[in-house]
């Protein structure tokens, strides 16, 4: 299984350098074109998403404005603490409602991809291909 990695990457490689684009010599951009493309690739990626790490830095966020309004805004401390506290706890019960990715099988380029040998694996075939490193 390895030398068919090893042969697709080799294939791969090979294309890459056919469809290679040759530099031309107006290929320097100007700062805005940069910076624009810079800020749309930021913005589209998934690092926006919710998150339960996210949600946790909010209400933290929260808790420490109840305790910095506590002085000037007597009446806030209580609503925001306890906003903040229910708003934690509903974020750290979504870190174990997360599906894990242990089930999922691993693909590559549309195909599954077979670790384990033909004849299944063993836990002691493991630990035994572990040690033999």
């Amino acid at each position: 299984m390895p030398d068919q990695y090893q042969k697709e990457i080799e294939d791969i490689l090979k294309k890459a350098e056919a469809e290679a684009p040759l530099p031309s010599g107006n290929s320097r951009r100007s700062l805005r074109g940069m910076v624009w493309q810079y800020t749309r690739q930021s913005l589209n990626t998934k690092a926006w998403g919710v998150s339960p790490g996210r949600i946790m830095l909010a209400a933290l966020a929260i808790l420490l404005a109840a305790f910095l309004l506590r002085p000037f805004v007597p009446g806030m401390f209580g609503l925001l603490a306890w906003a903040g506290l229910i708003i934690f706890i509903v974020a750290y019960g979504m870190v174990f409602l997360r599906p894990s990715k242990t089930g999922q099988r691993k693909m590559w380029r549309g195909r599954y991809i077979d670790d384990e040998p033909a004849g299944g694996s063993s836990w002691w075939q493991g630990v035994k291909r572990r040690f033999k490193k």
